[in-house]
């Protein structure tokens, strides 16, 4: 993107539509918490990068492990800066071309309002607007690469490994829970469409 305004103003969406998820499906006072603690902060601005490089410039700058190989090597976890744990350690959102349009074309947050007047049905179910969420240990692939398949003739549905996972800035809640207990990538090996967490 070439205009920050434009960008700015596309994250403020992304955290209104997260914020009416938190609104309206927790109890006050902690819905309120949610909100206020919600951050969603440019982390990096690669304009063309591939999403190897951006998961490179993420493991680099932002990334608890920078060494997929050393993942496991005791002495290396030692040397690691023990308050960067978590999901924010591990894992990037990103808003590509693809994110980015859905984002544009999305219906306005609802905001606050009377619960009576708010539509949950519209509300849980805006799935035409998504972010893409790539794990710091991202593989170049030139297609989903095929974990199995069904069938000797191709009838069944493949499993692939896309590389990222979609979900709607709405789910935004549940997405992080998946992150935090580490499972979130089992949902990478699906279908290349937007993904419905359970609640």
């Amino acid at each position: 993107m070439v205009d920050d305004a434009h960008f700015q103003a596309i994250l403020y969406k992304l955290h209104a539509h997260t914020a009416d998820n938190l609104r309206y499906n927790y109890p006050v006072p902690y819905s309120h918490r949610f909100i206020d603690t919600l951050r969603l902060k440019p982390a990096a601005y690669l304009p063309g990068a591939s999403l190897e490089e951006v998961c490179t410039h993420f493991g680099q700058h932002y990334g608890q492990i920078t060494d997929p190989k050393k993942r496991f090597d005791p002495k290396y976890e030692a040397s690691l800066d023990p308050d960067k744990r978590g999901p924010e350690y591990s894992w990037c959102l990103i808003i590509d071309d693809e994110c980015l349009q859905s984002l544009e074309l999305s219906p306005e947050p609802i905001g606050p309002r009377p619960l009576a007047d708010v539509d949950f049905a519209a509300l849980e179910s805006n799935t035409d607007m998504f972010v893409k969420m790539l794990s710091r240990y991202y593989n170049t692939m030139e297609k989903p690469e095929i974990l199995a398949a069904q069938g000797r003739g191709g009838t069944g549905r493949r499993i692939e490994w896309n590389g990222w996972l979609k979900f709607s800035p709405v789910q935004m809640m549940h997405a992080f829970r998946e992150a935090n207990v580490s499972e979130v990538e089992t949902w990478f090996s699906s279908e290349d469409e937007i993904v419905n967490f359970p609640s």
